[in-house]
């Protein structure tokens, strides 16, 4: 493993073990077992350390998911199943990843790391945009705006795998995926056209 890869490892156990604000650098560096001079090569604070692994998981999570999205899907309701599994296979495969971003979930690292997430954000939501497009023409799926879209998609899955992550013996996440996929198969079946 390469040095920047140790040191947002060894950071990423140290927070999700102390909590972001409890550790420092030198517990970092210390644990990671490198010199003052190679840690500050990589990052010149724990906040510019921070900040990039928030923005390395949230883009490893969303490139997963467009992948997942950009797959040919001839029924909605299977392609809503997918992105649902996608997501509870990424969380339990990435059990303290996604504790530190749900932890950071608000980051507050400065203008630079807030548009790269914006970016980010807003290339994950044209990829949603665009795969709703063909089941909305072949009528599968009502017509709606993108922000309820993403709401439907993404707000129960977080709600799923907040109360996962935190549960002191919780069972396979992706056992939820049928149940989850289904009920939002309904309810974009009862969303109703709106103005945009």
């Amino acid at each position: 493993m390469d040095t920047r890869s140790n040191l947002l490892a060894t950071a990423l156990t140290a927070f999700v073990e102390r909590g972001y604000d409890a550790t420092t650098l030198q517990t970092i560096r210390e644990q990671a077992g490198i010199s003052n001079g190679s840690l500050f090569h990589f990052f010149r604070s724990k906040e510019a350390l921070g900040a990039a692994l928030y923005l390395e998981g949230i883009l490893k999570y969303q490139q997963g998911l467009i992948e997942v999205l950009e797959k040919p899907c001839e029924e909605a309701a299977l392609g809503i199943k997918a992105m649902v599994r996608y997501h509870f296979l990424w969380v339990e495969s990435n059990v303290e990843l996604s504790r530190y971003l749900f932890e950071r979930g608000r980051p507050d690292w400065g203008p630079d790391h807030i548009e790269a997430i914006r970016l980010a954000n807003a290339r994950t939501y044209r990829a949603i945009e665009n795969w709703l497009t063909d089941p909305v023409r072949a009528g599968q799926l009502r017509q709606q705006p993108l922000a309820v879209a993403v709401a439907l998609l993404q707000g129960a899955t977080l709600a799923l795998s907040r109360a996962w992550l935190e549960a002191p013996t919780p069972g396979k996440l992706v056992r939820h995926t049928n149940p989850l996929a289904e009920s939002l198969w309904a309810a974009f079946q009862l969303v109703q056209e709106t103005e945009k």
